[in-house]
């Protein structure tokens, strides 16, 4: 939710905001495609980015009006720190389809020139969607590792792993996001559970939690 407006987009790019509280159509914007199963959208610094998957892209809408003010290259669902100008896409390996169902890097670009400032391919096996928590962008591995990189130089801070599998995203509905954050923790959903990890230091990588 962004300015008093819920923000849905149930397949590629077809974004609504609704009023909060009245549940009255703000604003619209048709799309490309049918269809449900639900498309992750980033918000931040007052702008919604949601990702066309016939298109490669991701738009960028005013949050408050629904005016288009731009897109950007990605082959998968994004994370955005509006503070520090940095938007995280995917890169798609060659000869593959689809980020999460196959592997994709990481791609970090600057949110004013969409020039790239770094990449990372992990172990290869990276299954997004990337998050971004305190300067530190986390991204997990179909393998069960779990990365964290510096926002803005892509250096590897910290890594784990969970020892399973981490379910892969599907971005045209199915499986939940494998990686979420709240109140100082890093929420990893696996093969073998949730686990959850403390970012308050990245030396400290130990599971606090373990929930079946």
């Amino acid at each position: 939710m962004v300015d008093g407006k819920v923000i849905v987009d149930p397949t590629d790019v077809l974004v609504s905001a609704f009023d909060a509280a009245t549940g009255a159509l703000a604003w619209h914007y048709p799309g490309f495609g049918n269809g449900g199963g639900g498309r992750l959208v980033a918000i931040a610094g007052g702008r919604v980015y949601a990702r066309s998957t016939s298109n490669d892209m991701t738009m960028i809408f005013d949050a408050h009006t629904g005016m288009e003010l731009g897109t950007m290259a990605s082959d998968g669902p994004t994370a955005v720190d509006a503070q520090n100008h940095v938007i995280i896409t995917q890169k798609q390996v060659p000869g593959f389809s689809g980020c999460g169902l196959n592997p994709c890097s990481l791609v970090a670009r600057s949110l004013d020139t969409g020039t790239a400032l770094w990449s990372f391919n992990g172990d290869g096996e990276l299954t997004g969607p990337p998050l971004i928590v305190d300067g530190v962008v986390y991204v997990a591995s179909y393998s069960g590792n779990i990365f964290g990189l510096d926002e803005m130089t892509g250096a590897l801070v910290w890594s784990t792993s969970v020892h399973d599998y981490v379910q892969p995203f599907n971005e045209g509905g199915g499986p939940s996001v494998a990686l979420n954050a709240a109140d100082g923790l890093l929420i990893v959903s696996s093969g073998d559970g949730v686990l959850a990890f403390k970012t308050s230091s990245s030396a400290d990588v130990a599971p606090i939690q373990h929930v079946y």
